[in-house]
């Protein structure tokens, strides 16, 4: 299962930062730790469900606040990229936006609610 790089993340944010307006600004260090995160549930954890580590990078970037701006919708985008590139593809208007801001105020573990947010994806796949 592919890892998706920083500098893809940085130009899924850069995106939509351009369409939907908004700062641009990225804070390579934190963005980078957020990356970490979601590489140690694959390397030291043994994450390979595809849904959920989907939801690590939800989680992991806009918890970690990486960008001056947009960083719900560039998780969103990511997380949405990563079921793009293994074939996967949600419904439009899931209210995933709203979920994101959620997960931003929660004070659950990362953890947990990247398994919450894995659960209610699963529901989201749109079938062909």
């Amino acid at each position: 299962m592919p890892i998706i790089s920083l500098e893809l993340i940085v130009e899924i944010h850069d995106n939509v930062i351009d369409i939907s307006g908004g700062v641009n600004g990225v804070d390579i260090g934190r963005l980078a730790g957020s990356l970490a995160r979601v590489e140690q549930q694959v390397f030291y954890n043994n994450i390979n469900d595809v849904f959920e580590l989907a939801c690590w990078y939800a989680v992991a970037i806009a918890k970690g606040r990486g960008f001056t701006d947009g960083n719900k919708r560039a998780a969103l985008s990511t997380m949405l990229t990563f079921l793009d590139i293994q074939g996967i593809t949600l419904v439009e208007n899931s209210g995933l936006d709203d979920v994101m801001v959620s997960i931003v105020k929660s004070q659950l573990p990362h953890d947990i609610l990247a398994k919450k947010l894995s659960y209610y994806i699963r529901h989201l796949i749109k079938e062909n």
